[in-house]
């Protein structure tokens, strides 16, 4: 749903809701936000300042999967504000790892260490 379209110009004064992307699931939440997770990542917005890095942590909060969601969840959840998406310990070992295979190749293709 957007209220935009190709060449419209926003004015500094724009309504913070431009766009939104709506979900839904016959089977499960945890399927819809899946779906929204899925179509956030395709999401292409420029030039405006917007809240996906934000909405993206937020669908991979425990409590907000779980349906946990009280009208104080931002409060509860990102007391000193949203200053970033944070890593899950596994995805931390998964870029590790990532990275050590770039590390590798590139020592393998140029004899010597990475640029």
């Amino acid at each position: 749903d957007t209220g935009v379209a190709p060449g419209y110009v926003v004015s500094p004064h724009y309504d913070p809701i431009l766009s939104k992307i709506i979900s839904y699931s016959e089977t499960s939440r945890a399927e819809s936000i899946e779906g929204l997770g899925r179509a956030i990542d395709r999401y292409k917005l420029r030039g405006v300042m917007h809240n996906v890095p934000f909405i993206r942590d937020v669908l991979r909060n425990a409590d907000f999967v779980r349906g946990e969601t009280p009208t104080g969840f931002i409060d509860a959840h990102y007391p000193d504000g949203f200053s970033g998406g944070r890593l899950t310990a596994t995805e931390m070992k998964e870029y590790a790892a990532i990275a050590a295979l770039v590390h590798e190749r590139r020592r393998a293709e140029t004899g010597g260490p990475p640029l």
